[in-house]
């Protein structure tokens, strides 16, 4: 089921990628839209979670930090998105890790809904993050200390994701 996931294009990006404008380069744009499917990357290494720290704070959130994250706003299976946004987030590239495991999505509403596709991207090594512009800061927290970071939605998804860990 895992790589199934994995190997697709979330049904939502193909759905709403008919409906929606899209961006001079091709990406659907969800500025307007009531939904949007993304990508939370849970990335971990020797027992411990990657959080960052939002420049700016994402929208109706009560906190600064997030995990690696972005929209699905091509129609490429999951894994390319998990690729493209640990390069483009933290410069991690494809010999840093040594699994993915995606589960089932959910569903989370504030200001839209979001339909979230969760990942847990395993590091064999310490890998130096490089942050791009979205990020001004990163910590390696013991996954017990992720309500004091996370919003409830993802701590919940991440203690999902723990059992399989």
């Amino acid at each position: 089921m895992a790589t199934a996931l994995l190997n697709r294009v979330p049904r939502e990006v193909l759905r709403l990628g008919k409906l929606l404008p899209r961006f001079q380069d091709g990406r659907i744009d969800y500025t307007n839209a009531r939904q949007a499917p993304v990508l939370d990357c849970y990335v971990f290494c020797s027992g411990r979670l990657l959080i960052l720290k939002r420049t700016r704070p994402i929208a109706g959130s009560a906190t600064e930090w997030h995990v690696v994250s972005g929209y699905l706003d091509t129609a490429r299976s999951l894994r390319e998105h998990v690729y493209q946004e640990l390069r483009e987030e933290i410069a991690l590239c494809l010999g840093a890790f040594d699994s993915l495991l995606a589960l089932e999505p959910y569903r989370h509403f504030d200001a839209k809904l979001w339909t979230v596709y969760p990942v847990l991207a395993r590091l064999h090594c310490e890998w130096r993050i490089r942050l791009n512009e979205e990020h001004v800061e990163f910590r390696w927290i013991d996954p017990a200390h992720i309500r004091a970071y996370l919003a409830p939605h993802v701590c919940r998804a991440i203690n999902c994701i723990l059992p399989c860990f």
